[in-house]
């Protein structure tokens, strides 16, 4: 993929222009891949064919005002000064909800897995250490540059991201997990994700984060 720059853009008749490496490069919002709408001076990926354009991506991240300015998901972001943009140079691809659910499930089945064999190893003792153990290592996964999810996140091809395009904090990646429990307990996590354009589930919007299809590393 090739990069470049809008310079220009009718929003009415869903036409625009890209600068690339010197030359100007026609394009229309069927080829558009993102999910907000194209803005002047953006940074973008283009896909070429002999014919033209065929797929533009924006590579400026997802960006949600409300989830951008939650002074909970900036708090805890705050926690790790060293949260840095991750891939800006990707295409950004929402994860469609049944990818995530299977791997949640994943990541449900290796928890109960983990402290069942904790538990017996223990004779019941470190029953509630092993809950402890995943969380953490969960936390420190989707906090880590070169892992950016869980386990069984990384089974199904996704990963996960600050609303605008960046690795997140461990503070955050704890503030999600937490989160994300009473979001199970009380069903609302994925009901609120139907409603979402970017498929955020409860804890992704308290969060301050998405998640996406996996990127190169």
């Amino acid at each position: 993929m090739e990069k470049g720059t809008i310079i220009h853009y009718n929003q009415n008749e869903g036409k625009g222009i890209i600068n690339a490496a010197g030359e100007a490069h026609q394009f229309m919002i069927s080829h558009w891949k993102g999910t907000l709408a194209p803005v002047l001076n953006e940074t973008v990926l283009i896909e070429m064919s002999e014919a033209g354009v065929v797929g533009v991506h924006p590579v400026r991240g997802l960006i949600n005002e409300t989830a951008a300015t939650n002074p909970i998901a900036q708090f805890f972001a705050s926690l790790d000064p060293s949260e840095t943009a991750v891939l800006n140079e990707q295409p950004i691809v929402i994860a469609p909800i049944s990818r995530r659910l299977l791997g949640g499930l994943i990541d449900f089945l290796i928890f109960l897995a983990f402290d069942l064999v904790v538990g017996i190893g223990t004779l019941g003792v470190g029953a509630l250490l092993g809950p402890i153990i995943v969380c953490a290592a969960m936390a420190i996964m989707m906090a880590t540059p070169s892992i950016r999810g869980t386990l069984g996140m990384k089974l199904v091809g996704l990963e996960i991201c600050s609303v605008d395009g960046k690795i997140i904090s461990v503070g955050t990646s704890f503030l999600r997990l937490v989160i994300s429990f009473l979001s199970c307990i009380l069903l609302i996590g994925y009901i609120v994700a139907c409603f979402s354009k970017k498929n955020q589930t409860f804890h992704d919007l308290v969060a301050g984060t998405i998640v996406i299809q996996r990127r190169g590393a």
